[in-house]
């Protein structure tokens, strides 16, 4: 398939067309034509873009890491098994709870404490981290 791609005359189009007309090709697997154009895309053809007559107008999507998306730190699902266990004291998990009537009310503040689930309550000014550390100290 490599080679009829890369000869200037062929399409992918009229190549799937050709191997699903081919008796030859009448028990092996048949793709479609977006199929063909995914795995050149994707790399698992041996053929560019640059190599086919009807797609150098197009571009091959990138894969990789966005740029933008924020990294909130690592999951809770990562944690030690020790703290997982609640075997050991002093892991506290820290949350704020905002009420439901408007965001710009008073918000509460828990630190709860993993293995003896002891919890502390208070209530603050916001939810911005200025408020969260001025409760904390």
């Amino acid at each position: 398939m490599k080679e009829i791609l890369s000869s200037d005359t062929w399409s992918s189009d009229v190549v799937c067309g050709a191997t699903n007309r081919n008796p030859e090709w009448k028990y092996k697997v048949k793709v479609c034509t977006r199929t063909v154009y995914d795995y050149i895309d994707r790399g698992f053809l041996k053929v560019k873009n640059l190599d086919l007559p009807n797609k150098l107008r197009y571009r091959s999507k990138k894969s990789g890491h966005c740029p933008n998306i924020k990294y909130l730190g690592d999951s809770i699902d990562n944690r030690p098994t020790e703290v997982q266990k609640r075997k050991q004291f002093g892991h506290w998990e820290i949350d704020t709870v905002v009420g439901k009537k408007s965001r710009e009310d008073d918000v509460l503040l828990t630190l709860v404490e993993r293995k003896t689930r002891d919890t502390i309550s208070k209530k603050i000014d916001g939810k911005d981290p200025d408020s969260v550390d001025y409760a904390i100290k």
